[in-house]
């Protein structure tokens, strides 16, 4: 029996498979990497059994590489140059290869004392501002493959409250923020996904990540063109997101 779907849907399925799989391969070397930090870190394990597992974290740096290659890559076919994947990449390819010299090196000497703790810095601190970057490799992944919906504004906003703060980096395992809106009842078209991702991203991006006294603030507002997110936290510190919609209807359209 013939499927229904047109063959644009088929290619839509077999995309959206072949990024969820990229996306769980990069779940998997970055959850190796924090392992391995973790080995560098615990005082029970000694220097002959990490020697033993260096090489085979160097080799994981290629799973690393290609899995946020093929992101990109299908960044690039399905939305053209952006300069958001672009800078992405410029951010994590030099990592990956500090990353990648540093096992190298490591795994052709003898594991001494001041070699392990130089490793272990080295290795946490990507191992952190690589998982950090996994949360901006889900949103491209998220743009490409997601199917835009017809939400109300407000309570899309409340929704980007429910994860947990993005990355290993994050200090903080809870933040908490303020909402206001004058947006009440209005109904956008939009990728949910993306957008409460990238309300939570602004979140982030406002809040000192030291001072839980400080609470961010979003606040909703609606003009004939556009629902804007304004994020404000402390240090005078802010992120807004815009959706552009049309001439202003009591169900305005608002494509994102």
């Amino acid at each position: 029996m013939k499927s229904g779907l047109p063959p644009s849907s088929h290619a839509f399925v077999r995309g959206t498979a072949a990024l969820d799989i990229e996306r769980g391969n990069l779940r998997e070397s970055l959850g190796g990497l924090r392992n391995l930090a973790q080995l560098l870190h615990s005082l029970r394990v000694g220097s002959r059994p990490l020697s033993s597992v260096l090489p085979d974290a160097r080799d994981a740096c290629d799973p690393l590489r290609q899995a946020m290659g093929e992101i990109l890559a299908a960044t690039q076919s399905g939305l053209g140059e952006t300069e958001a994947a672009a800078s992405l990449d410029a951010y994590v390819t030099p990592r990956i290869n500090e990353l990648e010299t540093a096992l190298t090196n490591a795994a052709q000497r003898q594991l001494s004392v001041k070699t392990r703790l130089s490793l272990e810095e080295c290795v946490t601190r990507l191992s952190q501002e690589l998982d950090t970057a996994r949360g901006l490799f889900d949103l491209l992944a998220d743009s490409l493959t997601g199917r835009p919906m017809r939400l109300d504004v407000l309570e899309l906003s409340r929704q980007s409250f429910s994860g947990p703060p993005s990355g290993g980096s994050w200090p903080r395992e809870t933040l908490v923020a303020t909402l206001t809106s004058n947006a009440t009842g209005l109904e956008i078209e939009v990728n949910p996904r993306v957008v409460t991702s990238l309300i939570a991203f602004g979140v982030e991006l406002v809040a000192d990540p030291k001072d839980a006294t400080q609470v961010p603030h979003i606040q909703l507002s609606q003009t004939e063109q556009a629902v804007t997110s304004r994020s404000t936290g402390s240090r005078r510190r802010r992120a807004k997101i815009s959706c552009c919609c049309g001439a202003a209807s009591s169900r305005p359209r608002c494509p994102a």
